[in-house]
């Protein structure tokens, strides 16, 4: 049962504590308290894009469902950093299920990006791990890493998409290990 569920057309803003976690980490911070933001469980649908983080750290994003906006599932720009987004849907989303961009910085774990308007991930400018995703019938490319972006992509399966599985331009670097890709409409790896 999700915490919050959100639908319409309308932006909802939660001015709450969602799921803050304060911790003392003496050997990283020095003593300092470390605030973290969790957003786990949550059903959001039908917004121009379902979460959008800019010029943030220390953000993990996990076991929701994102689908149907009118841009992106989750958007990730603007020196976003340190930004984690696992075990989530994002689905029927007009553009892309991901985006991150604008120099960001994120870790990209065990999410399933099914059936986007353009790709199901489009890292662009910027920095990401990637592994165990699974990129599924995107109506252009399953990822692109584009704009010299850098990536690691490891046990990643992009199937059915209408072009390329993995899309690797624009002066951008990827380093591949045990990903799979089948049933693309053109490369498996362009």
């Amino acid at each position: 049962q999700p915490a919050l569920r959100m639908h319409g057309h309308d932006d909802l803003e939660v001015a709450a504590r969602l799921a803050i976690a304060e911790r003392l980490d003496r050997a990283h911070d020095h003593g300092a308290a470390r605030r973290d933001l969790v957003l786990e469980g949550f059903v959001i649908t039908r917004g121009i894009n379902g979460i959008a983080i800019q010029e943030s750290t220390a953000i993990t994003i996990r076991h929701n469902q994102i689908t149907a906006h009118n841009t992106h599932g989750i958007s990730i720009s603007t020196n976003a950093t340190g930004i984690v987004i696992t075990a989530n849907l994002l689905a029927n989303n007009e553009q892309h299920g991901l985006q991150v961009s604008g120099n960001s910085e994120a870790t990209v774990t065990q999410n399933t990006m099914r059936q986007n308007g353009v790709r199901g991930m489009s890292l662009n400018a910027s920095r990401a791990t990637i592994v165990g995703n699974l990129f599924e019938g995107n109506l252009e490319n399953g990822i692109s890493i584009v704009s010299g972006s850098i990536a690691e992509l490891t046990g990643n399966t992009s199937t059915g998409n209408a072009r390329d599985g993995f899309s690797i331009t624009e002066r951008s670097r990827a380093a591949l290990t045990s990903n799979m890709s089948r049933n693309n409409g053109a490369n498996g790896v362009g």
